[in-house]
């Protein structure tokens, strides 16, 4: 008989590792706090050895990008270990992780394989050439010199890293979201007098969407402007409402495809068995979750027919949708809560 191949030990990436041994929310503030004090510093260096010429609103911008930035990292490290932890809660609820799992250490739950971790640091690097696309896409469009920001110390250097930084940890956390593929693969039938399970599988959606919108928020608030008109306002914040759809609906439906495939299927499969029982077909029922009961007559299956019409085929219901709606509002909330407090700040400072 052949020999068993030995189990690969997970590795969780380095920017985990750090913070494994930290409370979730405690790893994210630091990491925060750590990289805004840094910026600070930075600020204060370059104001006395850089850029005389560079006015306080261009220290400003660059301190609240920097802010900003700083709360996304954080933010988005906290996603990293609380949505996997979360969604592991759910997977034993569905019955498609044994409940002994619970139990296993963080770095199995965020980590991956060696292999995974040496692939999602090319994902990180993918983060990064986005990042500097976006950087760069304004010179270009302008016709200005390229990668001027990145050829010299200047007062926005600081502001570049941070970006960098996350853009990198981005493409990680988005590599590894991917790499796990979709919760509800291994679910093989769906018991359709009883939906818990597949509802479980819902509320793994409904929390990524929920993750993604609230990070797609934060990061865009670096885009506010005290003095930016209401023409200009929209121009900057249309396409930010676009994409934060988009990505709020990908990562709710994308996650759940198999589970969708699974409950079409079964519904159709579960049809077709009750209109041949309805049409006197012998042994049709044997097919179907209600083969085990005796004495059904037509009023029952006509009834049975209707009730299995009527379950939707993506694994959530009318509550769901009402959450992701109100998700949909919070961007929204962010951008114009962080309006005033811009112009509550400015007109405090003048």
């Amino acid at each position: 008989m052949a020999a068993e191949s030995p189990r690969v030990a997970p590795v969780a990436p380095l920017e985990l590792r750090l913070g494994l041994v930290l409370p979730t929310l405690l790893h994210g503030a630091a990491a925060a706090v750590v990289l805004f004090l840094g910026s600070v510093a930075f600020r204060l260096w370059s104001q006395q050895w850089m850029d005389p010429n560079i006015g306080p609103a261009s220290h400003g911008f660059a301190t609240r990008a920097a802010l900003i930035a700083s709360l996304s990292i954080g933010y988005t490290l906290i996603a990293w270990r609380w949505v996997p932890r979360a969604h592991m809660r759910d997977l034993v609820e569905a019955g498609l992780v044994p409940e002994s799992e619970l139990g296993v250490s963080e770095t199995r739950i965020v980590g991956g394989t060696p292999e995974q971790v040496r692939t999602s640091r090319m994902a990180g690097l993918v983060g990064i050439a986005l990042f500097v696309v976006l950087v760069e896409a304004p010179t270009w469009v302008a016709g200005g010199t390229r990668f001027e920001a990145w050829s010299s110390i200047h007062t926005f250097t600081y502001m570049l890293f941070l970006g960098v930084l996350l853009f990198w940890i981005g493409g990680r956390l988005v590599y590894f979201s991917l790499a796990n593929g979709s919760p509800g693969d291994s679910l093989t039938e769906v018991d359709l007098l009883d939906l818990r399970p597949v509802r479980a599988l819902g509320r793994i959606g409904l929390r990524s969407a929920l993750s993604w919108v609230i990070g797609l928020s934060l990061g865009s608030l670096v885009f506010l402007f005290q003095e930016l008109r209401f023409a200009d306002s929209l121009v900057v914040f249309v396409p930010l409402a676009l994409v934060t759809l988009v990505v709020t609906v990908a990562s709710l439906l994308l996650p759940l495809r198999g589970v969708h495939r699974l409950l079409l299927e079964t519904r159709e499969r579960e049809l077709a068995a009750v209109e041949a029982a309805i049409r006197g077909e012998p042994g049709a029922l044997e097919r179907t979750r209600i083969g085990d009961r005796d004495g059904l007559g037509l009023a029952d299956l006509l009834a049975y027919k209707q009730y299995v019409q009527g379950i939707p085929t993506w694994p959530f219901d009318s509550a769901t949708l009402r959450r992701l709606l109100l998700y949909l509002l919070i961007p929204l909330g962010s951008w114009l809560g962080g309006a005033m407090v811009e112009r509550m700040v400015s007109a405090f400072l003048d």
